[in-house]
């Protein structure tokens, strides 16, 4: 299992990890995928933390200046905000463990892998297809942000062309796809680009 720089977790390893919740929140909160601390928007304290109910909660006491200053009343606010809040993991019905362990598979196991993570994971395949989906958004948009250009003065770029053509099902009509890659050894990059026939229009990039 490919993991980020300093960690060499096997899948076996970061399974342990999920089947604990606090190591698990621990793991998270190291790679900044949920947050450590919260300070409230109030008074700027730190919030506590409601493990319970995943919350960080401040109601702490301040004084507020009435009538230009001359009269301060001391008011107790309440802000509260949610532990999984912005994250991967904010407003899914699927617990922590579940998503993690989804993950791993995904970039673990080659395609096909729909019917292998429904039934070690007991979920739908229908849900496996939507965080499929969501996953390669995310890869996409990460490697949007990485693209950089390819060669420059004295830069030797290979290019491969490919016209492949495809029957989904063994139905309807013949879609010819063309796929394009470049390599730049210099800068050990490469680029895979697939388009269609009908619009010539990118599909991805990897």
């Amino acid at each position: 299992m490919s993991s980020c720089r300093g960690c060499k977790l096997s899948l076996f390893d970061f399974a342990a990890i999920t089947s604990d919740e606090q190591k698990l929140r621990d793991f998270l909160v190291t790679h900044h995928v949920l947050a450590g601390v919260v300070f409230c928007e109030v008074c700027h304290e730190e919030c506590r933390v409601e493990w319970r109910r995943k919350l960080f909660r401040c109601d702490h006491q301040v004084t507020v200046k009435l009538y230009g200053g001359r009269k301060k009343v001391t008011r107790k606010h309440s802000f509260a905000r949610s532990m999984v809040a912005g994250s991967w993991f904010d407003r899914q019905r699927f617990s922590q463990t579940v998503i993690c362990r989804f993950c791993s598979l995904w970039l673990v196991f080659p395609h096909p892998r729909t019917t292998l993570i429904s039934r070690e994971l007991s979920i739908s395949e229908k849900s496996v297809v939507d965080w499929s989906s969501f996953c390669h958004e995310v890869c996409q948009f990460w490697i949007e942000q990485q693209s950089e250009v390819l060669g420059g003065e004295r830069v030797v770029v290979e290019i491969d062309e490919a016209n492949i053509g495809h029957r989904k099902c063994n139905r309807g009509r013949w879609v010819d796809v063309f796929e394009f890659a470049a390599v730049s050894n210099a800068a050990r990059v490469g680029l895979f680009l697939c388009l269609c026939r009908l619009g010539i229009r990118p599909l991805f990039f990897l």
